[in-house]
């Protein structure tokens, strides 16, 4: 009765810190929303399993609510306002309290900040990729991961690939099936724990035939202005995290300002900190 409901998911920001709890000058961090995805997916199938629905609506809103936030946090648009003009890139590697970084914890090649946003394949992760921003992003995700033979040999093309299906399936489908088998690898970092077979079902099954209309339909905004039609119907915890989180990126909009001359690392002074949960 005295354990933490949600240990890692933080209700005021929308979206799960990976570190949890921890002392770092920075504050709390997460470098891979879309393991939190999967791990929200888990718990809703694991809830429709076993026949519990309050399980299984709790597992969906943490879902929705992570991918929402996916959306605003890690994939930069020209419509996106959170973060200052300095920072010129089109995704967030990782986001933490005080700072967002254009890196990893295991590296700064482009193709494992796009990549690690993507990992692992299911069909849970084609609900966070926005429709206005994947097929820009993509461009400068496939010319880094072309350009540099270590993004075979780590695995992280399969999800270039995977990434690339929701825009183009033809293409990705030929694509997956021209991989290297040492792309598939069990030794293989990246793709440990995927397969061609999964990857290949990934593209059948969630993938769009040459077009970003399929992605888009996902993002369909009902009446109450949800970016999912679906999110008005799970109840009251829904509408009041859907809606808290814009007033929360807002907030974090106007107090986000660039640290000095470096471009890469934003610094914020963390409205938390400042003016308390509210």
């Amino acid at each position: 009765k005295k354990r933490q409901l949600y240990r890692h998911f933080d209700w005021y920001v929308g979206h799960s810190w990976a570190s949890g709890i921890i002392v770092n000058p920075n504050g709390k961090n997460q470098e891979s929303g879309s393991e939190a995805i999967n791990a929200y997916y888990a718990m809703h199938l694991y809830g429709e399993a076993m026949g519990n629905e309050l399980l299984q609506q709790q597992g969906k809103v943490l879902l929705f609510t992570e991918a929402t936030s996916i959306r605003t946090y890690w994939q930069v648009t020209q419509s996106t306002h959170i973060y200052p003009p300095e920072y010129t890139r089109d995704i967030v590697g990782m986001v933490w309290d005080q700072l967002v970084e254009y890196q990893t914890f295991f590296g700064s090649k482009p193709f494992f900040v796009y990549g690690i946003q993507f990992i692992p394949i299911t069909p849970a992760i084609r609900l966070t990729y926005n429709p206005a921003w994947l097929p820009h992003a993509l461009p400068a995700y496939t010319q880094a991961c072309n350009g540099d033979p270590i993004c075979v040999e780590s695995g992280f093309v399969t999800f270039l690939v995977a990434a690339r299906s929701l825009v183009d399936k033809s293409g990705a489908w030929k694509a997956a099936l021209a991989l290297p088998d040492a792309a598939f690898d069990v030794t293989c970092a990246g793709c440990n724990g995927n397969s061609r077979t999964n990857t290949l079902h990934f593209i059948a099954s969630d993938g769009t035939p040459s077009t970003t209309a399929g992605l888009a339909s996902l993002f369909t905004p009902s009446p109450h202005g949800f970016p999912w039609g679906g999110v008005a119907a799970m109840g009251g915890v829904g509408v009041v995290v859907l809606g808290a989180l814009g007033w929360t990126a807002a907030r974090r909009r106007k107090f986000w300002s660039p640290a000095p001359g470096d471009e890469e690392r934003i610094s914020l002074a963390a409205t938390a900190t400042q003016y308390g949960s509210p």
